[in-house]
């Protein structure tokens, strides 16, 4: 699905807002948008993303966080990678 088009579309006309004047930080969709299609995938990308960041918590690199993406970071140093495994909370 492409995404919403603000501001002037390519053969001149203008496109509605997807803000509201009450919720300037909203997105106009229905109700059956958010229940069939928004809820779900976040759903999905929470669980996901959880299951990564036990996985990493625990001591384990998760299966889409490889040591790559954690090796030389600042949030993920060597003196917390290595106690990981320990940390209780």
């Amino acid at each position: 699905m492409p995404p919403p088009r603000i501001g002037q579309k390519p053969y001149g006309t203008w496109a509605r807002s997807p803000f509201t004047e009450s919720d300037p930080w909203g997105w106009r969709i229905t109700w059956y948008e958010m229940d069939d299609h928004l809820r779900p995938g976040l759903e999905t990308i929470g669980s996901q993303l959880l299951n990564d960041l036990v996985a990493v918590a625990e001591g384990h690199s998760g299966h889409n966080i490889g040591e790559m993406h954690l090796a030389d970071n600042p949030y993920w140093p060597k003196s917390l990678r290595d106690r990981a495994a320990s940390l209780t909370h």
